[in-house]
């Protein structure tokens, strides 16, 4: 339960369905099922930087103006809304480089041996 209530804190619901849906993608890319390039590149940064924050910020204070889960906070109980913003750009530094390893990955052929 401890596990549930940290990942509560650091992550809402919308987030969660966010990052889960993002690891879908991930896996249809390894598995080739969809091909990047370098408007994918330019689409994850812009939607890391600027979409999904804005996107996990607007339902969690949407869920709180309704008054879901309690009391109305006040300004500075809602402060960590703004924290959401730097989680998710290095959720996205992660992502492109992930991205970039898989894409490198994939270039290399699996028999050729390469000198460390």
């Amino acid at each position: 339960m401890e596990l549930l209530s940290a990942i509560d804190i650091l992550f809402g619901w919308v987030d969660l369905g966010i990052l889960l849906l993002v690891v879908i993608i991930n896996i249809l890319i390894w598995k080739n099922k969809i091909k990047t390039n370098s408007w994918f590149y330019i689409l994850t940064v812009i939607c890391f930087v600027f979409v999904l924050p804005f996107l996990s910020a607007t339902a969690e204070l949407k869920m709180y103006d309704r008054g879901i889960g309690g009391l109305k906070p006040d300004a500075h109980e809602l402060l960590y809304v703004y924290l959401r913003f730097p989680t998710y750009w290095i959720i996205g530094v992660i992502e492109i480089i992930s991205l970039l390893i898989m894409k490198k990955n994939k270039s290399t052929p699996n028999n050729v041996w390469l000198p460390v």
